[in-house]
This record gives structure tokens, sequence and C-alpha cells, in this order.
């Protein structure tokens, strides 16, 4: 492990901080930017550090989400997001949305997806169109997922965003129907927008690496059915974000925000057990394929991500 911090982040405080501190090139993308920014679904994962970036690096952000974690919406506030309290599945709801010409859509459904198909579709699929339609002058970067993409093998280097998209399942194939959705709405509009793909992102409360660590650290079997992913450090992701105004476009462009290499599974727990000093265990056997996004068009229009996925697993 070459060129690693010496930091040190013991809370999370200190981990909100370093996803929220602004990079030079998010403060230059911020203060190009012609007005405010509008976060629908700031109650999130990635919404609340993300406000709070935008913030930080200079932009007057609105954040609507039903804020249902306890002192969410009081933190946010407290950091300098307007914060609006709302359900955008309702009429009420919807009719209090701010006019603001930059709008970055994060809201989905995802965990209580397989019990709740009518949810998921509504929220995924129906949802975005909606709000196409309602912000038709504004540049909207919309997040889907990668999972709209089928598996693809090892050696390909991930699916690019010209290549055929086969979802599976319910979550996966809503998130294309909101996509295609979306793209129909602004395209008869004239609406600018940017379709982001995201694959795995993580940081150190959540995410693939985390839960490997745990495994690791507790003497638990790790499965290598899923033998290969991408990672992505959530600053990152945000930074990619609060940088990609710029390209929307009508035609909608689409863009994968993934990690730049596809890593092995079974190489980081052992990176874990070195650091840890303990010999992971392993269950199974790798396939060729998985679910794997290729950065390329993310790298050449945006540059390489900052953190090092040897920087996650330190951390």
């Amino acid at each position: 492990m070459m060129n690693l911090s010496n930091e040190v982040i013991d809370t999370e405080e200190q981990l909100i901080a370093r996803m929220t501190t602004p990079s030079p090139a998010v403060i230059n993308a911020v203060s190009a930017l012609d007005g405010p920014v509008l976060i629908l679904g700031a109650g999130g994962k990635m919404g609340p550090t993300l406000a709070e970036l935008l913030v930080k690096a200079g932009a007057e952000v609105y954040g609507v989400a039903r804020f249902s974690e306890p002192g969410l919406a009081e933190y946010l506030s407290k950091v300098g997001v307007k914060v609006i309290t709302i359900d955008l599945m309702s009429e009420e709801g919807f009719a209090a949305l701010p006019d603001v010409p930059n709008v970055l859509v994060l809201v989905g459904f995802k965990f209580g997806s397989a019990s709740n198909p009518a949810t998921t579709w509504a929220v995924n699929a129906a949802l975005p169109g909606r709000l196409v339609e309602r912000y038709r002058d504004a540049r909207i970067v919309y997040l889907s997922s990668g999972n709209v993409y089928p598996f693809s093998s090892v050696g390909s280097g991930g699916s690019t965003e010209r290549d055929s998209v086969g979802p599976v399942g319910e979550y996966a194939q809503s998130r294309l129907g909101g996509e295609r959705i979306a793209e129909y709405t602004a395209a008869k509009q004239g609406t600018s927008l940017l379709i982001v793909r995201l694959f795995y992102a993580t940081e150190l409360r959540y995410g693939i690496i985390r839960d490997i660590v745990d495994k690791v650290s507790n003497g638990a079997p790790i499965d290598l059915s899923t033998g290969y992913v991408n990672q992505i450090w959530q600053g990152d992701a945000n930074s990619y974000l609060a940088r990609s105004f710029p390209l929307c476009g009508n035609p909608a462009n689409i863009i994968n925000v993934v990690g730049p290499e596809i890593l092995s599974v079974r190489d980081i727990a052992k990176k874990v057990g070195e650091l840890l000093n303990v010999a992971p265990r392993f269950v199974g056997s790798e396939c060729d394929t998985a679910l794997l996004g290729n950065a390329n068009s993310l790298v050449h229009e945006l540059g390489f991500n900052e953190t090092s996925v040897e920087q996650m697993i330190q951390w």
C-alpha cells in the first residue's frame, strides 16, 4: 500500500467532515452554477453528505425529503441547507416544490422493494417522469443504478454506457423504467438531463468493504460466489455528482459513476486480514461474471477519483 494518508477517522463526525470537504474542482463547479441546487431525496444515504458538500462549496441548497431519521433535518438546517420536509408521493408535497435551475434527483426505493413491488415501481419508475415534467426548464441529474446492466465477464472491463441493458428483478427493472420515462419526458419538452448509473459506493458505515472487514474481524466466512466488484468512496461519488451538471443534455446523456478498478473480493479480504493479522475464511468459488461497470467515460469527463481502494481499507 503506497501513498496512503496517515489520517485516522475515529468518529462519525470526522467521517462526515472528510466526505463533505470540497475539493478545488467542486468549488469551481459550484461557482459556475446559475442558481440554487435542489436535492430531491436529501434524506437518503447520499443526500445528507452531498447537500453539506455543496453548501461548503458555496452553493445555495434546498433539501427535500420526508426526513424520517430523527435529527437529520435539524442537522442539515444547522449546516446551511434549506430543508423542505414533504412527501413527494403526495399532491400537497409535490405542489410545495420550489423553482430552481439545478436539480439532483436522488429519490429511490430499494430496501424493502422485494416485499413491496408496487411502491418500488411508483417511486422508481413513475415519479422520475413527473419530476422531469415539473422541472422542464432546469438541468436535471437523475441518479439511477448500475443494476440496469446484466452481469459481464471479469475480463471485459465492465459494462459501458453503450452496452445493452438487462435488469434482473423488480428493483433493477423499475430503475430502468424510471430512466426510460425520464428520458422520454425530457425529450418531449426539451429538458436537459443526465442519467447517472451509480454502482457500489462505500464508506466506513456501510458498503462491501465494510462488510468484508466485519466478516474477517469476526471470523465469519466470506462467500466468493460474488467474487468481483467495483468500489467507489462515497465522498468521491458525491464530488462527481456535484460536478455533473455540465454533462446534462438533450437528448439525455448517460454516465456510469463507478470505481475504475475491477476488484477481487478474495484480494480485499486478504488485505484486510494482513492489517488485522487474521486469516480470512472463504466459502464457494468465484464465477467468471459479475455486475461490473466501466468508468472510462467518467474518467474522460471528470477525471480519476481521489480515494484509492487501499485507502478505504486502511480507514
